[in-house]
């Protein structure tokens, strides 16, 4: 689908979009759309956490978006957690401190 399908329907389901994303995999970008001064919120499983999403022409044009659950982002994000080595505990950590917060805010928000 394409992105602004996608962010209506994760707007919706408080959840998050994705492009590059296969079921059963953590590959890709993740981003969690907001109306807040963060702007849209980006998540790469690969460590990478951002602010203010800032796009290619090629990914806004594509209609290869989809639309990812908070629970299916946590699981992807914890396959990735198991899935790396030891060394990688401390990025692991603060990258589950910010899902945690993220979705505590947003919890707070629909308050």
């Amino acid at each position: 689908m394409y992105i602004h399908e996608a962010t209506k329907k994760a707007l919706e389901i408080d959840g998050f979009i994705a492009y590059g994303y296969e079921p059963g995999t953590f590959g890709g970008i993740y981003i969690k759309p907001t109306n807040t001064i963060d702007g849209c919120i980006g998540y790469q499983t690969v460590k990478r956490t951002w602010r203010g999403w800032q796009p290619i022409a090629d990914h806004l044009i594509s209609d290869r978006w989809q639309v990812v659950s908070q629970a299916e982002f946590a699981a992807v994000s914890q396959r990735r957690i198991n899935s790396e080595p030891t060394a990688h505990r401390f990025q692991d950590a603060v990258f589950r401190f910010i899902v945690k917060a993220m979705t505590r805010r947003t919890a707070q928000q629909n308050q």
